[in-house]
């Protein structure tokens, strides 16, 4: 299995995913934690975050999982069709996130994936995030970006608090973020309170798996 987890994009790791992924260096991103932005938005954010891949070396293509809600045949035959090395999942909210791969049936799908290593799995912030064991300790209904509620305003649909169990820890992003500091507070609280481990991201540092190994890597080192 490997994963590359990361607060922001890459972090200041672009390499270590280039080398992660050897020789596919294509990229499918999933952009649904950022649904409840209109169309607009998430059109602008494509182009942004397409650019920013491409820079980096990647070749990268959106991937809007509200077209596979029921239909995870379909989303298989469209990722094996496109070849991709790295399934990229960027920021937003967690809630969404979850529950638009438990629809379309990208968590079955991902973990075959994986366990055969197939592909890359990653993320920046809730693309980081949804990888932990369970998503209720980042419920918080007093910052609308990281509440569970805005599952049934955008999607009309219970919210989904299984994350894909990726990892035994719990990532915390944003972590050196003055705007993010209520959520980090919220997150780590929330954490000790059940017993879990907190990786503790700052911007510039990923959190890499690579089969049996993992190693957080501090951008600032």
């Amino acid at each position: 299995m490997r994963l590359f987890l990361a607060s922001r994009d890459f972090g200041k790791f672009a390499d270590v995913l280039h080398k992660l992924a050897g020789k596919n260096q294509k990229v499918l991103m999933i952009t649904n934690a950022r649904d409840y932005r209109p169309q607009s938005y998430i059109e602008e954010l494509i182009e942004r975050k397409r650019k920013l891949f491409e820079e980096a070396g990647f070749e990268a293509e959106a991937l809007d999982l509200r077209k596979f809600f029921h239909r995870s045949e379909k989303l298989k035959t469209m990722v094996d069709e496109s070849q991709a090395g790295i399934i990229y999942t960027l920021g937003g909210n967690v809630f969404l996130l979850a529950t638009a791969i438990r629809l379309s049936g990208m968590d079955r799908l991902l973990r075959d994936y994986l366990r055969r290593d197939q592909l890359i799995y990653a993320g920046g912030s809730a693309g980081a995030m949804v990888t932990a064991p369970n998503l209720q300790v980042y419920n918080c209904d007093t910052l609308p970006d990281n509440s569970a509620n805005i599952v049934r305003e955008v999607y009309d649909t219970p919210p989904v608090f299984d994350g894909f169990g990726l990892i035994d820890k719990y990532i915390v992003p944003h972590y050196d973020v003055a705007e993010c500091a209520e959520a980090v507070d919220h997150y780590e609280q929330q954490i000790t309170q059940i017993g879990g481990e907190a990786i503790l991201l700052r911007d510039a540092d990923v959190h890499v798996v690579d089969g049996e190994e993992a190693n957080l890597l501090r951008g600032d080192d």
